[in-house]
C-alpha cells in the first residue's frame, strides 16, 4: 500500500513539475513544484507512510526548509527532523549541510523552533540530535577549524546576541562536545 502511494505521488509531483511554467534553476529546486503537491507529500513523510530516501522528492523536502517564504520553511522543517532521524546511507552524509545552512542562516526562527527545550524531553532530544549532526558536519569538512569558525561568524552575523540565548547556548555546547570527542 506504501509502494502504491509513492508511486502516486512521484508521478502526480512529476506531472506538476512537467507543467511547470519556469525551467527549474537547479535538479532539486522546490520552488519549481507546485507547493501544494509537495506539501502532500510532506506530509505523507510526517506520517511515516513514505520513508526518506536518496532521491529528489526527499531533497526537495529538505531544500524547502532553506526557502525564502517563512512559511514554506515552517512547514518543512518536521519534515526534515523526520528525515534526519530516518537517514542512512547517502542520504545521512547531507543532512549535516542541510542543517548547517539553515543554522547559518536562520538562526533566531531555529531557536525559536526549539524554545520548548526543558531538560530531557522530545524537543531536547531532537535539538541535541542535530547540535550532534552540526559538530559531526564540521569535522567531516577538509577545513575543520575554518568550517567552525563559519558557523560561529555566521551565528553572530545573524543573530548578534546568540551567544545570550538557551537554545543556541545548548546547541553550540553539543557542537563543542562532538567536535571534542570525534575521532578520525
Amino acid at each position: 500500500m506504501k509502494i502504491a502511494i509513492f508511486i502516486l505521488c512521484l508521478f502526480e509531483v512529476g506531472c506538476s513539475m512537467a507543467q511547470s511554467a519556469t525551467p527549474s534553476k537547479s535538479k532539486y529546486d522546490p520552488e519549481s513544484a507546485k507547493i501544494a503537491n509537495m506539501r502532500r507529500i510532506g506530509y505523507l513523510f510526517l506520517r511515516d507512510s513514505l520513508r526518506p530516501s536518496d532521491d529528489e522528492i526527499t531533497f526537495a523536502c529538505m531544500d524547502s526548509i532553506l526557502s525564502t517564504h517563512k512559511g514554506t520553511r515552517d512547514y518543512f522543517f518536521p519534515v526534515f527532523e523526520k528525515i534526519a532521524m530516518h537517514a542512512d546511507g547517502a542520504l545521512a552524509e547531507v543532512i549535516g549541510s542541510y542543517a548547517l545552512t539553515y543554522v547559518k542562516k536562520y538562526p533566531q526562527e531555529f531557536s525559536a523552533r526549539y524554545s520548548c527545550c526543558r531538560k530531557d524531553e522530545p524537543c531536547c532530544q531532537k535539538l541535541i540530535r542535530l547540535a550532534t549532526i552540526l559538530g559531526e558536519e564540521t569535522m567531516m569538512d577538509n577545513y575543520k577549524t575554518k568550517a567552525y569558525n563559519e558557523l560561529i561568524n555566521d551565528l553572530t552575523l545573524n543573530y548578534k546576541n546568540w551567544r545570550k540565548e538557551r537554545v543556541l547556548s545548548l546547541l553550540m555546547r553539543t557542537v563543542d562536545a562532538t567536535r571534542k570527542n570525534w575521532k578520525d
